[in-house]
């Protein structure tokens, strides 16, 4: 199926933004992010990226004060998702200013969430730099 689900989260273990690609309960997706949250948060600098937890596999990257966290299957390649990770990363600083820095208040993490379910098209992500689209095939 290839991505499972892409989490933004706070310094604090806050989720800022949440997008799945799979059906879970809101009690399943609660105690999902609180676990994968704790995990990711607890490492330190010098461990690498991806963490398998459950049946996932976690590559998660983070920038300033937010983690980016993507939860995917076992077999997907874990630097072409630190890549993904970071395309994300500067598509969202091109839409909404400097996402690295930002905070999401309450009110304006819901506003985010909209507008990154109603504007960003998974599978049509353009490069910053050269406007071409890059495939992302989600299964």
């Amino acid at each position: 199926m290839g991505i499972r689900f892409v989490l933004m989260v706070n310094k604090q273990g806050q989720t800022r933004l949440a997008q799945y690609y799979e059906y879970l309960t809101l009690e399943e997706r609660r105690a999902l992010e609180g676990e994968i949250v704790r995990k990711c948060l607890a490492r330190n600098e010098q461990q690498c990226s991806f963490v398998e937890h459950r049946n996932y596999k976690i590559v998660y990257r983070r920038y300033a004060s937010l983690f980016f966290l993507v939860g995917v299957d076992d077999d997907e390649n874990e630097l072409a998702i630190l890549e993904f990770i970071h395309l994300l990363v500067e598509t969202m600083d091109r839409h909404f200013g400097n996402v690295k820095k930002l905070q999401f208040p309450s009110n304006e993490t819901e506003e985010a969430a909209i507008s990154f379910k109603r504007k960003w098209d998974l599978n049509k992500i353009r490069t910053v730099q050269s406007g071409r689209p890059i495939p992302v095939i989600l299964y």
